[in-house]
């Protein structure tokens, strides 16, 4: 769930609140990788955000402010990022955006790969290998 720059993950079955994650920008679109390692959060100027969902310690509430976050931002687009896909074995994010392009992106080392320009607004983006 996300709300203005707050977002939430919680465990379905229990309804126990898991992470509760705060950033600088208000969040549009939100995506897991498959293992559920990363949360990956698009951001209303369009930054992706990276977030380690088995990072050590283990803190329930985090704040997240792009400029400290060293690694853990793909930076790209020139508008808001409202969908999100990671491919199935999680080396790739596919990202589109208000800006009229679709990105997709190496996770690890955060570059855009390609850049598609079309016109229109993205609702949903899927990613395979």
């Amino acid at each position: 769930m996300c709300t203005f720059s707050h977002s939430q993950l919680w465990e379905i079955s229990s309804g126990n609140l898991l992470l509760s994650v705060v950033f600088d920008v208000s969040i549009m679109s939100v995506a897991l990788d498959l293992a559920e390692y990363h949360m990956f959060c698009g951001g209303l100027d369009g930054s992706v955000f990276q977030v380690d969902l088995c990072s050590w310690p283990v803190q329930r509430e985090r704040g997240f402010q792009s400029e400290q976050e060293n690694g853990k931002l793909f930076k790209g687009h020139r508008n808001q990022v409202t969908c999100l896909s990671v491919s199935t074995d999680g080396s790739l994010l596919l990202s589109g955006s208000h800006d009229e392009t679709v990105r997709l992106w190496d996770i690890q080392s955060k570059q855009c790969l390609r850049t598609v320009n079309y016109k229109g607004l993205y609702m949903s983006v899927w990613i395979f290998n």
